[in-house]
């Protein structure tokens, strides 16, 4: 059974959450796409594939983000993390949303480690480690946290951002689509996902 209102979450929602924040990690066309060009670059000069078509890679790549999604090793360390809610204090903007919304580390290996998301105007979910940080995080003045994540959200964003109003249309506009332009060096080569620091 799932937690309700004011209920504490259990086993089962943090499973949940989990498997809902892979799934939005790779469930974007332009994921699927990445996997795809991934795909052909690596098997297409190889004679095994000489008579594959190109909707083969495609639908190998469809395969690969079933797999992705179900990782166990990635669902076991994700259990692993501790889960936090942490809430943008007075005179933050409110947090925007898009459709690339979760930021992760550079891997989730080290004790650093985090996810985040945010889950509505005022309030992020963080998947972390340690407690220190989302104590490091929620250290930092309304403002700066929320400036910080709506720049982030931007960025990241592929096509969408989201926001309650339009107050920070202006904001948008002069970061959507000028992703390649700030974010080049924080793509991973390997895995095509934008990688964070705090």
């Amino acid at each position: 059974m799932m937690a309700e209102v004011n209920q504490k979450a259990g086993p089962e929602d943090k499973i949940g959450l989990v498997r809902f924040i892979i799934s939005m990690i790779h469930r974007s066309p332009e994921r699927i796409g990445f996997l795809e060009k991934k795909l052909t670059q690596r098997l297409a000069d190889n004679p095994l594939f000489a008579d594959v078509t190109d909707s083969s890679f495609r639908g190998g790549a469809l395969d690969v983000f079933v797999d992705l999604v179900q990782s166990s090793l990635m669902i076991n360390r994700m259990m692993e993390l501790s889960v936090f809610v942490i809430t943008i204090g007075e005179g933050g903007h409110d947090l925007l949303t898009g459709d690339s919304p979760i930021m992760m580390s550079n891997g989730l290996a080290h004790e650093d480690a985090f996810i985040m998301l945010p889950t509505g105007p005022r309030t992020l979910i963080m998947l972390a480690q340690y407690k220190a940080v989302p104590d490091h995080l929620a250290s930092h003045d309304g403002k700066v946290l929320s400036k910080a994540m709506n720049d982030a959200i931007a960025v990241q964003a592929k096509r969408l951002v989201f926001g309650p109003d339009k107050k920070q249309q202006r904001f948008i506009d002069n970061r959507l689509n000028r992703a390649q332009l700030q974010k080049s060096d924080a793509v991973d080569p390997i895995t095509g996902l934008v990688k964070w620091k705090i």
